[in-house]
């Protein structure tokens, strides 16, 4: 949209025409999987979702192209009159620049598709929750434990259980102990 109106823009060109039209023309090809992303989102559907990651996946790919392209196109050659009198250190700091953008680029999309990935997963598997039902679930979670420990069917439960049976038959040891040095120091008097 660059180049229709501004096309003396040093960034209006990426490309030649057929990359410019291939480039409007997946980018006009993705709107339906945005949608299903969206509606996967809404629905908490698998399907949805995973057409809206391979899409993402392969838009990440195309991407990743045009930036190592633009990357690869950042050399000393390209630099205006005036930094060219700096020398080296004006080339080399495009060429730093320019390959830490390209992997903070490049990072950051790795992440935006393993968080998509993610929530496929948890869609998946069925255990997510609404982000606004958190806190409840929270709350009927901690209930649940609650209750089990009351019975002593949870697991802090079950080991508070046996631990009140040793301490049980400790203490009914050391008292038959008591009972049974009683008995003795009463012999041993009368």
């Amino acid at each position: 949209s660059l180049s229709i109106f501004r096309p003396d823009s040093p960034l209006a060109v990426v490309g030649d025409l057929p990359m410019q039209v291939f480039s409007a023309a997946f980018c006009l090809a993705g709107l339906p999987f945005i949608a299903f992303g969206c509606i996967g989102m809404a629905r908490k559907d698998e399907v949805s979702l995973r057409a809206y990651y391979f899409y993402l996946l392969l838009a990440m790919v195309v991407a990743g192209y045009f930036i190592v392209e633009a990357a690869a196109a950042t050399t000393c050659g390209s630099l205006p009159r005036d930094m060219k009198a700096g020398g080296a250190f004006f080339c080399g700091m495009i060429q730093v620049v320019s390959i830490f953008m390209c992997t903070v680029l490049l990072g950051n999309m790795i992440y935006g598709l393993y968080i998509v990935w993610s929530l496929c997963q948890d869609v998946g598997l069925n255990v997510s929750t609404k982000f606004s039902d958190l806190e409840e679930s929270y709350g009927s979670v901690m209930a649940k434990r609650l209750h089990e420990e009351s019975r002593g069917e949870g697991r802090e439960g079950r080991e508070a259980e046996e631990g009140q049976r040793r301490e049980g038959r400790k203490g009914q040891r050391q008292r038959q102990r008591w009972r049974r040095k009683g008995q003795r120091r009463q012999r041993w008097r009368g």
